[in-house]
Formats: structure tokens, sequence, C-alpha cells
């Protein structure tokens, strides 16, 4: 309900409140761009259009549903013309965290080996998965979406969401069983 407050402020000429959306879902964003393209430069690139092209066409907007998802869809749109433009491929195998800038190289170190071997694990795992599956773990339990929300931005129809979701569970269970026998 706040996000819709804030949105509504926004679309009323609210400066600040153009802010408050950038700054409560840039990293988001950007954790989505890298789903289609290792390419961070362009994904951020992207991102700063889809907000240029949204506070200019502010007045064009009609009320949304969910924020998250409408810029969700935007920068997916917004990334699928520029593939399309250089014809470049996506993929979904390079998604990297943020690194904190703040922390003492030792804290830095420790916490990309920590992360790295993380990641390996999340990353093994994954990979018994589809292409569909892996988006479906991410925007339910990364992105904490609902199953409508994915539903819309998939494509697909509530049950199939549902099917896709407790199909890669039990994948992911199955192979995470076999890793620690192994």
């Amino acid at each position: 309900e706040n996000d819709k407050l804030i949105w509504n402020r926004f679309l009323a000429g609210d400066n600040e409140a153009f802010s408050e959306v950038y700054q409560k879902y840039v990293q988001s964003l950007f954790l989505y761009g890298l789903q289609f393209t290792s390419d961070r430069e362009l994904v951020k690139d992207s991102i700063h259009d889809l907000f240029v092209k949204l506070y200019n066409g502010r007045n064009n907007i009609s009320e949304i549903k969910n924020v998250k998802i409408y810029l969700f869809v935007l920068l997916k749109n917004i990334l699928i013309d520029e593939f399309r433009k250089n014809s470049k491929i996506a993929t979904t195998d390079n998604l990297q965290p943020l690194e904190n800038k703040t922390a003492s190289a030792e804290d830095e170190f420790l916490d990309r080996e920590e992360a790295f071997l993380a990641q390996q694990k999340v990353k093994d795992l994954m990979s018994v998965l589809t292409l569909r599956q892996r988006k479906a773990i991410f925007y339910r339990f990364i992105e904490g979406m609902d199953i409508k929300d994915i539903c819309e931005l998939m494509d697909m129809n509530y049950q199939s969401v549902v099917n896709l979701i407790q199909r890669a569970l039990t994948k992911i269970r199955n192979s995470s069983l076999l890793y620690l026998l192994i």
C-alpha cells in the first residue's frame, strides 16, 4: 500500500517520491537485469533508460497494481529491445551479488570467499533446473514475489507456475541429498 502512495505522489509530480521509487528498486532491478545478461554496464544503462522514460512519461502512465512488477516488466522490455539491436544472447548463468565497498580488505576477502562457496553450491543445485524453473525460483524466493506476480511476469497460468516451482524444489531436494552423500 505504501508503494501505491509513493507511486501516486510520483505521478502527481513529486520528485522526492520519484527518488524514493528509484532508491527502493534500483538494486532489485539490477539483480533482475543480470538474469538476462552478464553485461553489468548494459543493465545499469537500461535501468537509467527505464527511469528516464518513466520520469518523462509519468503523465501518460495509468494506475498500476504492483510497482515492482511494473518496473521489472519495463526493464525486461528495454533489455529485450537492446538484445534485438545488438543481437546479444541473454543468459541467467552469471548472476553476481553486489559487492560491499565499505568493508575492510580482510573482511571483504572472507566475505567473497564465503559468498563464492555458497554461490557455487547454489549454482550446482540450480544447474539441475530448466531455465524456466530457475527463473520461477528466483522470482519466488530471491525477489519474494507472490505466485500471481510470477504468472504475470512469466506469462503463465497460476497452476502452471505452482507446478513449475514444486518440480524445481523437488529436483533441488533430490540433488541436495545426492550432494550431501558425495
